[in-house]
């Protein structure tokens, strides 16, 4: 009988899971399905009894419920995986987690939480000299300020963050630094710089999708609408918030949809459609309130209550404001508030409640001018104008090398010690010459292994006996089977050939590459041999990369010698993939005639000798590049009593996972 402290866990998660299906039936299908399987990952891991597994599995479920709009039960997990990570003293695993967390107390109105946890986490991907993941973490904390009506402060943070990005070469993402200056600068009324920052961010996202991840997209689009809408370009704009509404109903993005809705209501008000808007304005509300956004419930009340008041549901609208108050103050959100106040003020102006009207007016100057004076405009833009002199030669020089920005003249300034200058020029000069040799010189063993590979791959011994098979097929008129085989050839000759370019490939690929070339192999030798291929099903061979054809070598040694002779036995090849601690494992077994009576059967070095020596180097390589080793090893079943050989792959999963990163 299992003991509490196994079963323990697992009641938990059931409470858990119990406790948030009220939440959950007003998500899609797609959503729902989504969730089970992430639970029942968490419930794997449990039974692995892996800490870290198990602290994975809480946050990717956090992660989801977080993007569906359930707060609380992102909360809820993302502090789970945390305990985890703090006893398993995983300073990275931390600093994610933490990331995540924080991004849902900013959302729930807790700034200076979010702040205080964010400046943590900036400090230990710092102390992991992780500088592009601290300047991520930096833009959140601008966008916390931003809602805190701290725009000077959100600025400079948001420049330092993206100086920091360009300084260590990275781009991933960085439409999210050009859209959060873009959006500030919108916030002090500079639509000159929002529509250059959004502009720069929308020609990275249309070059490469590393610049822009799904969420990034649906914000240039917002931007960009929000952008036209102010130029009163009702048509364009309206274009791009439809194209957010269809896209986030298409990713089931609740965020997305609300935001989409909020903006096309000035659209439909500008049309005179007024009930339409009042209906869209309704559901915002409804959909804000699912995903528990205090700022997106606060934005629908707003134009419900702007609606109400020109359809003259006066009394309707004054609760809508009331309540958006409400949470401004208790979230503080002072832009919010400035425009609160001032619609509160015309009403009671309009109802002849002048006390109130004055007092909200007062209210809305207060707070107008607190954000918006003179001199923190003067600020920013002096903010921007030296970050733009700090940024000229590192950012351009990177946007220019990835064909974004158009060619721009650098300006060189002369240094005061002339002797220095020359000194460290020739400094420079012997690195870089030293730099480019060792470069050539790899980049030359690299094109001669992959030369030699693609030699050994299309063995025109092969490439000969599959044809002429083939070639049996349509002079015995079996149609079918010669247009089957012909396509595989076809198939396998091009994916050899693509597959030799590459470094890596996905596992998915080189399976598939692998059935090609054994059922050609079969043919070749007139099926006197069967081939079973297993692959465990809970290997994700889409996101796993693998040197191509690495076993391939060993695959056709495997046909070639050990199946060479007798044919009074059934012959069989086995090729397992499977994953065993940490290692993706590929066991190679046939019922052959063995190594060592296959090596008295040769007489001479034969091709794919050559080719196992070729892998053996592409091995000894990998490991010089990555620090990662795969290992071979060979065993002779015959030495056991048993027949044929066995041939084991170890491949660490972290190679496998590096080349995705």
């Amino acid at each position: 009988m299992p003991s509490f402290k196994k079963i323990f866990p697992l009641f938990v998660i059931l409470f858990f899971f119990n406790t948030i299906l009220f939440a959950q039936n007003k998500l899609s299908q797609q959503t729902i399905s989504r969730l089970d399987s992430l639970r029942k990952n968490v419930q794997v891991a449990i039974g692995k009894n892996d800490s870290l597994s198990i602290a994975r599995a809480y946050y990717k479920l956090a992660i989801k419920f977080d993007y569906s709009g359930i707060s609380d039960s992102a909360d809820i997990y993302y502090n789970k995986a945390l305990s985890i990570a703090y006893k398993l003293n995983n300073n990275k695993a931390i600093a994610v987690i933490s990331n995540s967390l924080a991004t849902t107390y900013g959302d729930n109105g807790l700034h200076s939480k979010a702040i205080k946890v964010y400046s943590d986490v900036v400090k230990r991907f710092l102390e992991l000299s992780d500088t592009s993941e601290a300047a991520s973490v930096m833009l959140n904390i601008s966008e916390e300020n931003i809602e805190m009506g701290k725009l000077q402060k959100a600025l400079e943070i948001a420049l330092e963050a993206l100086k920091m990005r360009v300084a260590v070469s990275d781009s991933n993402n960085i439409t999210a630094f050009h859209l959060q200056i873009g959006t500030l600068f919108n916030l002090i009324g500079n639509k000159q710089k929002w529509k250059e920052y959004i502009s720069i961010a929308d020609s990275l996202v249309k070059v490469n999708k590393k610049y822009g991840d799904f969420y990034r997209r649906m914000d240039i689009l917002s931007e960009l609408g929000a952008y036209y809408l102010s130029e009163n370009n009702y048509l364009k704009a309206e274009s791009y918030f439809d194209t957010l509404l269809t896209k986030s109903k298409k990713r089931d993005y609740p965020r997305g949809i609300v935001t989409s809705i909020n903006n096309l209501i000035p659209i439909f008000i500008h049309q005179k459609k007024y009930k339409r808007a009042l209906s869209l304005a309704k559901k915002a509300i409804t959909i804000s309130k699912k995903i528990g956004s205090d700022y997106k419930i606060i934005s629908s009340l707003q134009q419900s209550a702007k609606l109400e008041i020109k359809l003259g549901e006066v009394f309707q609208a004054k609760k809508h404001l009331k309540e958006a108050e409400r949470l401004a103050v208790k979230n503080n959100f002072p832009n919010k508030l400035i425009k609160i106040y001032l619609k509160l003020a015309e009403i009671n102006a309009r109802e002849k409640n002048y006390k109130n009207a004055f007092l909200y007016s007062q209210k809305y100057v207060t707070l107008k001018d607190s954000l918006n004076n003179i001199e923190t405009k003067k600020t920013i833009t002096e903010l921007e104008t030296k970050y733009q002199s700090e940024r000229k030669d590192k950012q351009i020089a990177l946007l220019n090398k990835e064909n974004l920005i158009q060619q721009v003249k650098l300006e060189k300034h002369k240094r005061t010690v002339i002797i220095i200058v020359i000194l460290s020029l020739l400094s420079l000069l012997l690195l870089a010459l030293f730099y480019y040799h060792n470069k050539l010189k790899n980049r030359n063993r690299i094109l001669d292994l992959n030369n030699k590979l693609l030699r050994t791959q299309m063995n025109p011994h092969f490439m000969f006996n599959a044809l002429l098979a083939i070639q049996n097929y349509i002079l015995k008129n079996k149609k079918f089977e010669a247009f089957d085989y012909l396509s595989k050839f076809a198939s396998l000759m091009r994916n050899i050939l693509i597959s030799s370019r590459k470094d890596f490939i996905s596992l998915k690929s080189e399976i598939e590459l692998l059935k090609y070339y054994v059922e050609l192999q079969q043919l070749r030798f007139e099926n006197s041999f069967d081939f079973l291929l297993k692959v465990d099903e809970n290997i994700d061979t889409e996101s796993l990369q693998i040197p191509p054809m690495i076993i391939q070598p060993f695959i056709e040694n495997a046909i070639e010698h050990g199946f060479k002779t007798g044919n009074d036995y059934d012959k069989i090849l086995i090729v397992n993939y499977f994953i065993d601690n940490n290692f993706l494992i590929i066991l190679i077994k046939d019922n052959g005639i063995g190594i060592k009576q296959s090596n008295k059967n040769k007489t001479e070095k034969d091709h794919k000798s050559f080719a196992i020596e070729i892998t053996k180097e592409r091995i000894l390589n990998i490991k010089k590049m990555f620090g990662e080793e795969i290992k071979i090893i060979v065993t002779d079943l015959t030495a056991k009593g048993e027949k044929g050989t066995e041939i084991k792959f170890e491949i660490p999963l972290t190679l496998m996972k590096k080349q995705n990163d």
